[in-house]
């Protein structure tokens, strides 16, 4: 299992330099040698003492948790011919069903913003979990629907939450509760 120490770093540095919330210097020290020592989580992972920055620090360890998590759940994907980009737009369509999505708002709600929805739509097409259905308003658009293959394959991954879940079980629901306060504060700044 790995750590997420550098977002419970940046906690403690947000606590202690902005909010004051510890009242003697005491609290003050202890808690700031836990965060000094709560950031040596990546640079144990990759063997790297130096980074340019914090920053540069912190988007290391984004990558690298990211890259955990798609190792550990790559051959659930794998195993059933599908990418996690086409999982992503499975669980959109899925989400919008029984009414089928433009290619355009399947863009717009990938995660991958880099990845070419049409092409992964092809995809999903040919295996059979997805089909393309003429517009109804507009002729030259198309509109994509997931097949009951498709559900079927979401429902076998849904049984599997908890191995997805797995890379996030080292923090109590306090700790992710802050985690994803953070996430979606550097979410917010990216849009």
């Amino acid at each position: 299992m790995f750590n997420l120490y550098i977002f419970q770093t940046y906690h403690f540095i947000n606590i202690f330099f902005c909010n004051n919330e510890f009242s003697n210097q005491k609290d003050y020290y202890c808690n700031l040698h836990i965060a000094i020592n709560a950031m040596n989580g990546i640079s144990k992972a990759i063997n790297q003492k130096k980074f340019t920055s914090i920053y540069h620090k912190g988007i290391i360890s984004i990558f690298y948790i990211a890259n955990l998590i798609k190792g550990q759940n790559n051959h659930l994907f794998k195993s059933r011919s599908i990418t996690i980009q086409q999982y992503n737009l499975l669980r959109i369509l899925r989400g919008s069903s029984p009414n089928p999505c433009s290619i355009g708002i399947l863009k717009e709600r990938m995660m991958d913003k880099m990845s070419d929805a049409s092409r992964l739509v092809d995809r999903l097409v040919i295996l059979g979990l997805a089909e393309r259905i003429e517009n109804s308003v507009d002729r030259r658009a198309v509109d994509v629907h997931i097949t009951q293959k498709g559900m079927n394959i979401l429902s076998d991954l849904d049984k599997h939450q908890k191995e997805f879940e797995k890379a996030l079980t080292c923090l109590s629901t306090k700790e992710l509760d802050t985690l994803m306060t953070l996430l979606d504060k550097v979410i917010d700044a990216s849009l």
